[in-house]
């Protein structure tokens, strides 16, 4: 059901569905992780191409884990959220979302500066015009290492901090919350709030390790704290 536009009938009778299942050890977020993955990949793609597509990578990250001998349901979680989250553009994986992630994880969800009065959720709830704020701010400081020619959003500059929180929600790392001031039945868009929250907290600690773990923005992370603090100043 993950899977979202595909039709369940569709998915039941699909091999390659079926086996991305069996690669993903019947563990039940990274299952959720890669129908969202693929939910995204079919709005690109034609149905049969894209399960396939992800059925190659799947069996790819789930080789890769296998030969590193110890592995954990956190270990295929990183992964599978390791190659969903950097999208290839002419064969080269990017990592704008990578970093998006991390710098809303580093900015705005670090428990330290959070006193426990102030969370009641389980994590921050952001109102989504800061966390475009940051992810704006963030993406002139990197552009020339992020918006090149032929990256990711690099033809939608001026749109990427909008459709980068929508991307990760599509993927299921932050969910979109709507609140309405509205007092009648109807609903006006211009009444609406919206917020961000991350999801699940292995996604949490996907993104710290991004921040500090991370070699492929090594050099996007470098005193990462202090400068993604200072965007939003």
């Amino acid at each position: 059901q993950e899977s979202g536009q595909l039709s369940h009938a569709l998915m039941a009778e699909s091999r390659e569905a079926r086996s991305v299942v069996r690669e993903c050890a019947n563990h039940p977020l990274a299952v959720k992780s890669v129908g969202r993955w693929l939910n995204l990949k079919h709005a690109t793609a034609g149905v049969v191409s894209s399960v396939e597509e992800i059925h190659a990578e799947v069996i790819k990250s789930m080789d890769k884990i296998l030969k590193g001998g110890d592995h954990t349901g956190t270990d295929m979680m990183y992964e599978v959220l390791s190659m969903s989250l950097s999208p290839a553009i002419n064969g080269e994986p990017t990592n704008i979302i990578k970093f998006c992630l991390a710098a809303f994880i580093i900015v705005f969800c670090d428990r330290e500066y959070i006193s426990d009065f102030a969370l009641t959720e389980p994590t921050p709830i952001i109102p989504m015009d800061m966390a475009e704020l940051l992810f704006e701010t963030l993406l002139e400081m990197n552009e020339s290492s992020l918006l090149q020619k032929g990256s990711l959003f690099y033809a939608q500059k001026k749109e990427a901090a909008v459709l980068i929180p929508e991307a990760l929600s599509a993927l299921g790392v932050l969910k979109v919350i709507t609140y309405s001031d509205a007092e009648d039945e109807e609903e006006n868009p211009e009444d609406e709030q919206k917020f961000l929250q991350v999801m699940h907290f292995i996604h949490h600690e996907y993104g710290e390790y991004l921040a500090k773990e991370e070699a492929a923005l090594e050099d996007l992370t470098k005193d990462a704290e202090r400068k993604w603090n200072r965007a939003l100043v």
